[in-house]
């Protein structure tokens, strides 16, 4: 199809505009006349990036949007439109499948608010209307739908106890479904409705208090409710006014082409009706903000459990695995599960180390069980026991079953079979290899790559190469480019990616893919959304011992976290050899103003203090419980800690940054460790101050032995040939430490 003459033929009334949007588009996969479409991307035919849109959905007050008539055709011929044509003014080219289904769902939106409003009766649509659905707009559905007096005055009405239920794998719960369906409402508008989970929390206790045989769970949800607020932001008010004069231009233009409000006003001016919102922007950094050292403290860890563990825990797969076959031919599956848990038990010795998940606590899945038996029911239980009464009369006296009285027995006797007494990490085999392992790669591969989400799950097997300059792997740029390309690389995310190879081997063949994240692993989930990686994410922060912020919450992750790791890193490494233009081609951003973002001068000098003043801390107190005779900056510190009261070792960090800030201490990195000889008022102590300057290139152990600006350090100074961060090789230090250590140890390849 010929855009360009077929829109002249549109706009010149010499086209047959019912045949249009039916024709055939290279970027639909289904048939058109499907209710719901498997889509790729129109910009860039190539894209491994596919999507599906529903242009049927519920309806508010009940029933599907596709009983209005003509609207999932009218919702398809505004899609085909906004694709194929950009005739309009202010129309925001639609070019990825992302864009394609947020247009056709903030439609679907709309037409709800009006069929809520008054029937979608067009006869009748006054300015009034227009006026109220502009207002409604604003907010979020579930407050503009009333979502939960809906749901309240229905669940009342029917009465709790005949709310429909479904049982599945032995747990019984609400059909919320069948409920959400007869309301019309939809359940991912109010997933993070703080007040509709409490309602819904509500009637799951007061079902389980009227039901006798029945007893409801309330199910998952999602960990982060958001709470705050009942309005849009302003960014998403804008697309939705922008998608509704969108759809108002079509059918002004083509009128016998659409059903539903066709010729209709429902938005004038698009910017003075977001002027007059008050409606506050996006805050650019929601997502960026978690503190420097928690971030390092992340990437740190992921880094060395993938260099330190993920071998070894691959052998130990390997002979649990045919321990437990062996045994299973011997024996039932469930015994022979038992078996193997206490033989997973018994490798505690196997690797032990800095955030080693040795030893294991189960082969496979591992609950921690409570006791379902009170101190005083047990006290009775042997009490009697003692006093030689029989198994059958003390079960009749009890009224107790077979089962009951021998979970009584074994827990009065204590007994631990199977090696249950054993220390553990409360960590199984399959989690540790199937949810840590993989989520440890994927922090490494987003941290030393910058690539977004979609990129990296896109990920296939053999997506990497060395060439003469070093490693370099394959990704799709979705945003800018839409199209493959390579990227340089370092040892360690070569390192990840083949982890993740060796992870998904046994699945890749059995589901004939060749995606990096298909694991054939118990928990039978894999890893394919931001969303899946924080809930992982959470179990894994407090393995390695971060802990939670204010009000016991966790720091949302996202992928703009990790490109500004990058962006910030790649400063800080190349210091005054970096570009803003290099960067932005590492980043493959299409304007630099986009890169800029990441390094504002007040976040990025931020940013480094921060990390410069966990480095100094963490190495002062090292060295400090090292000496004997501190002398310098060392000895000053030596005497603030002492005059602390009740100073604790967890204390003394807190005290050497309190002591960093005061002092303005400055470090410069050189052959014999660190130099603090240009802080404000010590540079004339250091024993190469010369002509007003510090002479720091003449670094040497004849002239920095014993100057009171030098912290000696050991990993720097076996290291003549180091000059740079980059190359340090600290044993407490966070990530870049782990990262060169490993590329050392490889050298020119990766094992």
């Amino acid at each position: 199809m010929n855009n360009v003459s077929v829109l002249h033929q549109v706009l010149n009334g010499e086209a047959d505009t019912s045949k249009l949007a039916k024709g055939n588009y290279d970027w639909l996969l289904s048939e058109y006349r499907e209710p719901i479409w498997k889509i790729q991307d129109p910009g860039n035919l190539s894209s491994p990036i596919v999507g599906t849109i529903n242009f049927d959905g519920p309806l508010i007050g009940g029933g599907r949007l596709i009983d209005i008539e003509g609207l999932v055709d009218d919702l398809k011929r505004s899609l085909v439109f906004a694709v194929e044509f950009s005739a309009f003014k202010d129309q925001v080219k639609i070019r990825s499948c992302s864009a394609m289904r947020n247009h056709v769902y903030i439609l679907k939106r709309v037409f709800n608010e009006i069929y809520d409003m008054q029937g979608c009766r067009w006869d009748r649509w006054l300015e009034k209307d227009r006026q109220v659905l502009v207002e409604r707009l604003k907010y979020k559905p579930s407050i503009s739908q009333n979502y939960l007096p809906r749901l309240t005055v229905y669940i009342e009405n029917v009465g709790i106890e005949n709310l429909p239920v479904r049982k599945y794998k032995g747990s019984v719960k609400i059909n919320y479904d069948a409920v959400f369906g007869e309301i019309g409402i939809d359940y991912y508008q109010l997933r993070g409705d703080l007040e509709i989970q409490k309602y819904l929390d509500e009637v799951c206790v007061r079902y389980n208090k009227q039901s006798i045989s029945t007893k409801l769970k309330r199910g998952e949800r999602a960990l982060q409710m958001n709470s705050s607020g009942t309005t849009l932001s302003r960014d998403r008010y804008e697309d939705v006014l922008r998608a509704v004069k969108l759809y108002q231009a079509q059918t002004s233009l083509m009128p016998d082409q659409y059903v539903n409000a066709s010729r209709l006003k429902l938005v004038y001016d698009a910017s003075s009706t977001l002027r007059s919102s008050n409606l506050k922007p996006s805050n650019p950094s929601r997502t960026r903000n978690i503190p420097v050292p928690v971030f390092l403290h992340l990437v740190d860890a992921s880094i060395r459990y993938i260099l330190d563990y993920a071998d070894t825990l691959f052998e130990i797969e390997d002979k649990l695995a045919l321990e437990h076959k062996k045994l299973t031919l011997q024996t039932n599956s469930y015994e022979a599960g038992k078996i193997v848990n206490a033989y997973a038990r018994e490798l505690g010795e196997v690797k032990e180390g800095r955030y080693s998940p040795f030893p294991l606590a189960a082969y496979k899945h591992f609950q921690i069980r409570e006791k379902n038996i009170s101190d005083e029911d047990l006290s009775i239980f042997h009490d009697m026991v003692n006093s030689g009464l029989g198994r059958a009369e003390i079960r009749k006296i009890l009224g107790l079953s077979k089962g009951q009285y021998d979970y009584r027995s074994k827990v009065m006797r204590n007994i631990q079979p199977y090696g249950k007494n054993l220390p553990h990490k409360g960590i199984s085999l399959q989690k540790a290899l199937y949810q840590f392992l993989p989520l440890s790669c994927l922090i490494v591969i987003f941290a030393f790559s910058a690539r977004r989400e979609s990129e990296v799950f896109g990920m296939r097997e053999n997506c990497y190469q060395k060439f003469q300059d070093g490693w370099r792997v394959k990704f799709y740029v979705a945003k800018s480019l839409r199209r493959h390309e390579w990227f340089t690389s370092v040892p360690v995310v070569i390192k990840a990616i083949k982890t993740l190879e060796a992870l998904s081997e046994e699945g890749r063949k059995i589901s004939r893919s060749d995606s990096l994240y298909r694991f054939n692993d118990t928990f039978n989930r894999s890893p394919i959304n931001m969303d899946r990686l924080n809930i992982a994410m959470e179990s894994f922060l407090d393995f390695i011992g971060v802990e939670k912020g204010e009000g016991g919450e966790r720091f949302k992750f996202s992928e703009h976290q990790f490109r500004r790791f990058f962006a910030i890193m790649y400063f800080y490494r190349y210091e005054k050899q970096a570009d803003l233009e290099a960067l932005t081609y590492e980043l493959r951003h299409e304007d630099w103003s986009n890169t800029a973002v990441y390094l504002t001068e007040q976040e990025s000098g931020r940013i480094f203090r921060e990390v410069e003043k966990e480095y100094m801390a963490e190495k002062l107190v090292g060295t400090l419980g090292a000496e004997s005779e501190p002398r310098g900056v060392l000895r000053d510190l030596s005497e603030r800690i002492k005059q602390t009261v009740d100073v604790v070792p967890e204390n003394r960090s807190a005290i050497a940054m309190k002591y960093i800030e005061e002092n303005s201490l400055r470090m410069d990195f050189i052959s014999e460790g660190i130099c603090f000889g240009n802080t404000p008022g010590r540079s004339e102590l250091s024993r190469c101050y010369s002509d007003g300057y510090v002479m720091c290139h003449r670094s040497s152990p004849e002239v920095c032995t014993d100057c009171p600006n030098l912290l000696p350090i050991e990993n720097i100074r076996n290291d003549k040939k180091v000059a740079a961060i980059q190359n340090l090789e600290c044993d407490n230090a966070s990530i870049l430490d782990a990262a060169i250590s490993y590329s050392n140890k490889v050298g020119e390849g990766v094992d």
